[in-house]
C-alpha cells in the first residue's frame, strides 16, 4: 500500500509540473518580443525652448515613463517599462541604458519630460500611465523671482498599440511646452510732442503671480489608429504669490512715431507658470520710463485680473503710452512653438 501510495504521489507532482510549465508557457506567449524600442525627436517638434542651441545636440538629455497594458483576456496586470529613465543623445542618436522591445498586442504609453531636473527631487507620481509632478519656481522666503531661475519645461507624449508585423519605427516626440510665454510690445504716441520725442522703458515689475502648480500628464486614449501623440494636461494646485522685478541692461527706447517695439527679443520673454488670474485679483504689470532727457522716472500699470496664461500659448501684449496714461491695444495669442530649436541639459 505505501508504494502504491508513493507511485501515486510522483504521478501527482510530476503532472502538477506539467501542469504549472504549461501555463508559464501560455504567459510567456502572450510576451512576445517585436523590433528593438527606440527613440527620437521629431523634426517638427514643438519643443523650442527660450535657446538658439540645436535640440539635437550632444548631451541633450530628456526623462521618460513607459507603461505596457494587455489585451482584456490576458491575466497579467499594466507593467512598467521605463520609470524615469534617461534618454540621451550620444553620438548622434538618442539611447538608454539597457535595451527595450515592443511587445506583441501591447498597448504601450509614454511621457517624456525635460529638463531632468524637474523631477530629480522625487516630487513625481506615475501610476496607470499618468505622470504627475509639482514644479515649484525658484524664489526667495518674500516671494522674490529672478527671471533667469525659471525653467522651460517641455513635454510629449506617445501611445501605441504594437503589432508583430508593425515596422521597426522609433517613437517619434514632439514636445511642447507645458508653461506660458510672455512678452510686451509698447509704442509712443503723444500728439502734442513732435517725431523726435521718445521714451525709454527701464524696469519691468510682475506681481502676485503663482509660483507653484501641480502637472498631470497622460498619453490621449487610442480612438481608430494604432497611435497617437496626444496628450491630456491638467494644471491643478496653483498656489504663491510672486515677485519679480526686471531690469533693462540698455533701456528699451521707443520713439514716438506709433510704432511697436518688443520689450524683451522672442528668445528672452518671461516664462511664466499657466495661470488664471481671478477678476478681485490683484496682480499687475508696472513699468517705469523716462521721457526724452528728463530722469525722472514715471510709472504705469497693467492690471493682471481675469487675464488667462494657458498651457504651451505665447502672449504679446500691445501696449499705448499716451497723454492718459497706458492703454492695451490688443493681445496677440498664438501657439509657444518653433521660435527655436533648444539645448536639452547639455553638459
Amino acid at each position: 500500500m505505501a508504494y502504491k501510495l508513493t507511485y501515486l504521489s510522483i504521478l501527482i507532482l510530476f503532472a502538477s509540473i506539467v501542469s504549472s510549465c504549461s501555463t508559464d508557457e501560455s504567459r510567456v506567449g502572450e510576451l512576445v518580443q517585436g523590433s528593438r524600442m527606440t527613440f527620437e525627436v521629431a523634426g517638427d517638434t514643438r519643443a523650442s525652448v527660450t535657446s538658439t542651441s540645436d535640440i539635437n545636440a550632444e548631451g541633450s538629455r530628456f526623462v521618460i515613463f513607459g507603461d505596457i497594458k494587455f489585451p482584456e483576456n490576458s491575466d497579467r496586470n499594466q507593467m512598467v517599462l521605463f520609470n524615469k529613465a534617461e534618454i540621451a543623445y550620444r553620438n548622434g542618436v538618442w539611447s538608454y541604458e539597457g535595451i527595450q522591445y515592443w511587445i506583441n498586442d501591447g498597448e504601450h504609453s509614454f511621457v517624456a519630460i525635460h529638463p531632468v531636473t524637474v523631477t530629480e527631487p522625487d516630487n513625481f507620481d506615475y501610476s496607470n500611465s499618468q505622470v504627475s509632478f509639482t514644479y515649484a519656481i525658484p524664489s526667495t522666503n518674500d516671494g522674490k523671482v529672478s527671471k533667469g531661475n525659471i525653467n522651460d519645461i517641455l513635454a510629449a507624449t506617445h501611445r501605441r498599440l504594437y503589432h508583430s508585423d508593425d515596422p521597426a519605427s522609433p517613437v517619434s516626440f514632439k514636445f511642447g511646452h507645458l508653461l506660458s510665454l510672455i512678452n510686451l510690445s509698447a509704442a509712443f504716441d503723444d500728439n502734442i510732442m513732435d517725431e523726435k520725442a521718445y521714451i525709454e522703458f527701464h524696469t519691468l515689475e510682475l506681481s502676485g503671480f503663482n509660483t507653484k502648480a501641480t502637472f498631470s500628464l497622460f498619453p490621449s486614449s487610442l480612438l481608430s489608429n494604432r497611435q497617437t501623440d496626444d496628450r491630456d494636461i491638467t494644471v491643478t494646485a496653483q498656489s504663491g504669490a510672486g515677485n519679480m522685478t526686471v531690469e533693462f541692461g540698455t533701456p528699451v527706447k521707443i520713439m514716438n512715431d506709433r510704432a511697436y517695439v518688443k520689450l524683451f527679443a522672442d528668445n528672452d520673454a518671461l516664462v511664466m507658470l499657466p495661470q488664471t488670474f481671478s477678476a478681485d485679483s490683484e496682480a499687475k504689470l508696472t513699468l517705469t520710463y523716462t521721457i526724452n532727457d528728463d530722469p525722472t522716472r514715471k510709472k504705469v500699470t497693467m492690471p493682471l485680473n481675469s487675464i488667462v496664461w494657458a498651457i504651451g500659448k505665447s502672449y504679446n501684449y500691445r501696449l499705448t503710452l499716451n497723454r492718459t496714461g497706458l492703454v492695451v491695444a490688443n493681445t496677440a495669442i498664438t501657439d509657444w512653438d518653433k521660435l527655436d530649436a533648444g539645448n536639452f541639459d547639455a553638459r
